[in-house]
């Protein structure tokens, strides 16, 4: 908990991050699609796109923009905690210059997110991933809301979601096709999923430690201060947490303060 009310910034700034994404996202997405009504029942013929030329080429735009976003999570799983780790090791670092870093960080950690989004979508208007009729992109990481992305809308139905103009031939409308999951795709999930615990673990640790340290060093520089058994009793009782469940005391009791006041 102590931890949380002492980085809560970070969170708050994820968060933050992530909602202007949306909110950026959806604003875009609101220009490309305004169509007229006549556009809506539009068929082609024959229908502008193969299923199996269209399924390979969705496959490569998600696989582009993938791609940014797990540059992303590694440059944040291993900047972090060895932030965290400086911060710790080096406890002479101002708190400002932390999170200078740390903000420095969640940019660099966002970046090749939102590159890969926009490279995927200049490779998408490069191999005519795009709707001729409204000029949506028909292929998306997620979904909308409920709806799933529009590369498996356009697979099931034929249509484009956005202006529902026929896209593929009606008999090769149909689920997307599902591919065999080999013991080789097992080993990356499972790799990947050790990679995220191990990068959570170590920011929690080193966060903790970073956390202790200066807590450490401030009821040091406390008690150094004190000029008699008053001013020590009373840095006994500084709190070093909102929560008041951490004072200078339980460090000077528990022998962790250097030098022991």
């Amino acid at each position: 908990m102590s931890l949380i009310q002492n980085y809560w910034w970070v969170t708050l700034l994820g968060v933050l991050a992530l909602v202007w994404a949306g909110r950026e996202w959806r604003r875009m997405h609101r220009r490309r699609i305004q169509v007229t009504a006549s556009v809506s029942s539009r068929t082609f013929s024959p229908a502008p796109f193969r299923r199996s030329d269209f399924e390979a080429k969705a496959e490569r735009v998600r696989a582009r923009m993938a791609k940014g976003a797990v540059i992303g999570m590694g440059i944040f799983l291993i900047g972090s905690p060895s932030l965290f780790a400086l911060s710790w090791l080096v406890p002479q670092v101002r708190g400002g210059v932390f999170s200078i870093a740390m903000f420095a960080l969640l940019v660099a950690a966002f970046a090749p997110a939102f590159a890969s989004a926009i490279s995927a979508s200049w490779l998408m208007k490069r191999i005519g991933l795009v709707c001729p009729a409204c000029g949506v992109e028909l292929v998306g990481y997620w979904g909308r809301f409920a709806t799933p992305p529009p590369q498996t809308v356009v697979l099931e139905t034929g249509r484009c979601r956005a202006c529902g103009a026929q896209l593929l031939d009606r008999a090769e409308v149909g689920p997307p096709t599902t591919q065999k999951v080999t013991r080789a795709d097992h080993a990356r999930a499972l790799s990947l999923a050790a990679v995220l615990l191990a990068g959570l673990a170590a920011i929690i640790y080193f966060a903790n430690a970073t956390l202790t340290a200066r807590h450490i060093a401030y009821c040091n520089r406390r008690y150094a201060a004190a000029h008699g058994p008053a001013d020590s009793g009373a840095t006994d009782t500084l709190q070093l947490a909102r929560s008041g469940t951490i004072t200078c005391g339980d460090f000077r009791r528990a022998g962790r303060l250097v030098p022991p006041p």
